[in-house]
């Protein structure tokens, strides 16, 4: 799953640091997942690795996360499944 978004910062804060992606994704004690977002054009980050997997309870939660990308008007970021079985999901 791929996603484009403007991570450039406002004019008045415009400058070469990166800026901070938020990121939520649902974490589940049923059939979820890990996923490893990164990007892909654009911009550049490191990936973030999710794990959507809730072990200690039997809830299922939105969770945020967040990357350090840097600016690009078009910076595509993508999330892939990296769980062992296709069972699995990430959201």
């Amino acid at each position: 799953m791929s996603t484009k978004v403007n991570t450039r910062a406002p004019e008045s804060r415009k400058c070469n640091r990166k800026i901070w992606l938020p990121v939520a994704y649902l974490k589940s004690f049923h059939k979820m997942g890990k996923a490893n977002i990164t990007c892909v054009s654009g911009c550049e980050c490191e990936p973030l690795h999710i794990d959507g997997i809730c072990k200690d309870r039997e809830v299922s939660l939105t969770y945020m996360a967040s990357m350090a990308v840097t600016q690009h008007a078009k910076c595509t970021v993508d999330g892939g499944d990296c769980s062992q079985s296709s069972f699995f999901k990430w959201k």
